[in-house]
């Protein structure tokens, strides 16, 4: 071989070794946007649930148990689930923690994105079983994002909350399409049913 031939080879080898390490590079992308989507709906679940255990009550309420317990409103709702996982793990009743699943289950409401359902449970870390599921288990466990923290009471005892993001049914959407998809900014309402 001369150096002609040499060079032109060389250069084709250099050119296909090019569009192999391009084609890598460019199918990687496509694989990390899947995970990094995945890995964004964690981080959004894991938001809601610490900005959801961070926030007050914001109103007094009285807890309906033996001896009625008077809540003030700058509790933290980290601290009435404590106190009421650690209740029910005695063997107590949820009646009397009604008004304060109410406001659980309403900030859960405001905060979630609309097509997706929240559902907030308790469990202790020896149960499989959870102690609460406010507004109870999720039923398809398909395509949900979860996420939980654990937090440890006074006895010692880990009480693990888990808040589970799955996709709203297809009812609910055809009734938020006609109720509150006009409330969103740039978001039209659908002239017709969309298959869900």
């Amino acid at each position: 071989m001369d150096e002609g031939q040499l060079a032109v080879f060389d250069a084709v080898v250099f050119f296909a070794g090019a569009i192999l390490i391009s084609s890598v590079i460019l199918a990687l992308p496509g694989h990390q946007t899947i995970s990094n989507e995945s890995c964004w709906n964690s981080v959004r679940a894991a938001e809601l649930l610490d900005g959801l255990l961070s926030s007050s009550i914001g109103t007094n309420i009285t807890i309906g148990l033996e001896l009625p317990v008077i809540v003030p409103s700058r509790t933290s709702i980290r601290d009435c689930l404590a106190v009421e996982g650690a209740y029910l793990f005695t063997g107590g009743e949820s009646d009397g923690f009604g008004p304060l699943n109410s406001i659980i289950m309403g900030l859960l409401e405001d905060c979630a994105p609309p097509f997706l359902d929240a559902h907030l449970m308790l469990v202790y870390r020896s149960f499989s079983e959870p102690l609460l599921a406010l507004p109870h288990a999720p039923d398809d466990m398909s395509k949900r994002t979860a996420t939980s923290t654990t937090m440890t009471l006074e006895d010692g005892s880990e009480l693990l909350v888990v808040l589970v993001l799955c996709p709203s049914s297809p009812s609910e959407l055809v009734q938020l399409r006609g109720a509150d998809l006009h409330l969103l900014p740039g978001v039209p309402l659908p002239s017709k049913e969309v298959d869900v």
